[in-house]
């Protein structure tokens, strides 16, 4: 090989690098983070409603429930999401949210799922049957153990 051979012409040089700073701003604009765009989430799916510890207080845990609520609605496929809203709801003492939640996913969840749903949708049956009768309301409290029975 000559020495000549292995140069670019000086024009296709000049053009290489300009062609490069016009592509730049574009990748760059694709591949940046829009504003809007939460930050991954990091999901922690409990095995029962008890073992899920908040690290954060109410507030946070409240803010952290509509975002992942947001998230569900766009993606409703989403298991850990499912799986971090039933602890957080369950330490911030939504029951009535939690049975909702459950209940939707019960109806169309696969065998696995549904399996791994039960047992924390009959718990929360069981909280909203005590709370219920502690509070003198005897006859939901029935609706919510007849409930229970039958899942």
């Amino acid at each position: 090989m000559r020495a000549g051979d292995e140069r670019s012409p000086p024009a296709e040089r000049q053009q290489a690098p300009q062609a490069e700073r016009q592509q730049a701003p574009q990748a760059e604009r694709q591949q940046a983070p829009q504003a809007d765009d939460p930050p991954p989430p990091r999901y922690v799916i409990p095995d029962a409603l008890s073992d899920v510890t908040l690290g954060a207080d109410d507030a946070e845990a409240e803010l952290r429930v509509e975002a992942l609520t947001r998230t569900l609605q766009g993606d409703s496929q989403n298991d850990a999401v499912v799986d971090e809203l039933v602890g957080l709801l369950s330490k911030l003492g939504r029951s009535m949210d939690l049975l909702a939640l459950l209940s939707a996913r019960l109806e169309d969840a696969p065998p696995d799922r549904r399996e791994a749903l039960l047992p924390k949708h009959r718990d929360v049956l069981l909280t909203l049957e005590h709370e219920a009768r502690a509070e003198g309301r005897d006859a939901e409290a029935e609706l919510f153990k007849m409930a229970r029975d039958a899942s």
